[in-house]
C-alpha cells in the first residue's frame, strides 16, 4: 500500500481509485492528492489578521462568473509530496479542466 496521499513519487503520473490508500484521523479516504478540489470559494489572498487576531473568514457570492478564479485545493498525483496538503491552493478558471481537477461532494455533518 502506498503513503496516504496520491503523488508524483507513487502514482504512475495518474489518478488511482477512491478508497485504495489508509483513510485519515478523521476516517475520511482520499482528502490529499490524486486530484485537485474545486472548492466554492473565489480565490482571493487571504486576509491578515490584525495585533495577532485571526481575521474574520466569510462566505463570498455564490454567482460564478466564468472570468474570476475558483480555489482549487489537495494537489494532484502529478505533484510533489511537500504540496500535497489540505492548506494548499492555486486560482484556477472556472471550466479550466486538465485532468488534474475534480468536484468532490459534500455534505454537512449533523
Amino acid at each position: 500500500m502506498a503513503p496516504g496521499a496520491w503523488f508524483i513519487k507513487h502514482s504512475g503520473d495518474h489518478s488511482h481509485p477512491l478508497g485504495q490508500l489508509k483513510p485519515n484521523d478523521l476516517g475520511l479516504f482520499d482528502m490529499h492528492g490524486s486530484a485537485w478540489a474545486w472548492c466554492q470559494n473565489v480565490f482571493f489572498s487571504y486576509p491578515r489578521g490584525t495585533k495577532g487576531n485571526a481575521s474574520v473568514d466569510s462566505e463570498d457570492s455564490l454567482n460564478i462568473n466564468y472570468n474570476q478564479g475558483r480555489a482549487v485545493r489537495g494537489a494532484s498525483c502529478l505533484d510533489l509530496a511537500m504540496i500535497v496538503r489540505s492548506a494548499q491552493r492555486l486560482n484556477a478558471l472556472t471550466g479550466h479542466n486538465d485532468g488534474a481537477f475534480v468536484l468532490r461532494l459534500t455534505r454537512t455533518y449533523d
